[in-house]
């Protein structure tokens, strides 16, 4: 399996603190059968941001150590990139990494509660530089937990989607247990990764989430999110979409007193 979405270099970010616990993450990953990480640190502007060239000396410096444990993991270089106005002038500047640095895909991130009103304008800006957006997680995101058409219309723009691998397990609670799986489903998801920032409060889980996804969508399906995909990522080779569900609401009255999940159950009871 490949990881594109890991917080596995040491003293970046909130994620490893320092070296020791990067081994302890790679053995972890190692086990779980995960051969290729590409290490994401936060690039969030006067929270945590690091330059592109400490990017890849960390990774390299990573993959030293790496290699010197006898650990057969390959880490390649990128960053979780947070959604500001500057976004696509950060990447194109350089000063923001791309995945893998190929200068195709982004792994982007919303602030946790809402999608800015400014973020469709921010992704043509991206894509109009011939990189594709990856959102972040966004089944963690409030407003698109609460309105999960704001994630339908954002694939309508172009972008791709990466939910966790905890999310999927129930890591983060039934409702976003059953939100992630929805999503799946509905075809709406093209990569499965960790978001791993330690080995044991924010573990990799992969394996646990791919075998969930193979329950849903059958096992090749599944290959595809934690394999074929993010490979291609790393490549910076091009991505089909399949079909894309979207989401329905019926019987509109109900869902003021049922909730967001009337829709969703409604949907498949089809």
């Amino acid at each position: 399996m490949i990881d594109l979405h890991c917080h596995i270099l040491p003293n970046i970010d909130d994620g490893a603190k320092d070296q020791a616990i990067s081994l302890e993450m790679a053995a972890k990953a190692v086990q779980e059968g995960i051969t290729t990480i590409i290490a994401t640190p936060h690039c969030i502007p006067e929270v945590y941001f690091t330059e592109r060239q400490a990017i890849l000396s960390a990774v390299a410096e990573l993959q030293k150590l790496l290699d010197g444990a006898g650990l057969p993991l390959k880490i390649l270089p990128g960053m979780e990139v947070h959604l500001t106005l500057d976004a696509a002038q950060r990447l194109a500047q350089g000063s923001a990494l791309t995945l893998n640095d190929t200068g195709k895909y982004v792994l982007l991130e919303f602030p946790m509660n809402h999608v800015p009103a400014y973020s469709g304008q921010v992704i043509f800006e991206i894509m109009l530089k011939g990189i594709k957006p990856i959102l972040a997680h966004p089944e963690r995101n409030r407003e698109i937990i609460e309105s999960p058409q704001v994630l339908y219309q954002l694939q309508e723009k172009g972008c791709l989607v990466q939910v966790t691998a905890g999310s999927l397990t129930g890591r983060f609670g039934s409702k976003i247990q059953q939100l992630t799986q929805d999503f799946v489903r509905l075809g709406w998801v093209d990569f499965i990764a960790s978001d791993a920032h330690d080995p044991i409060k924010r573990p990799f889980l992969l394996r646990e989430a791919r075998l969930v996804v193979e329950e849903l969508v059958g096992r090749e399906r599944a290959l595809q999110l934690v394999l074929g995909n993010p490979e291609k990522v790393t490549k910076g080779e091009a991505i089909g979409k399949g079909e894309v569900l979207p989401y329905q609401l019926t019987r509109g009255e109900k869902r003021k007193k049922k909730g967001l999940w009337y829709g969703l159950q409604s949907f498949f009871r089809k």
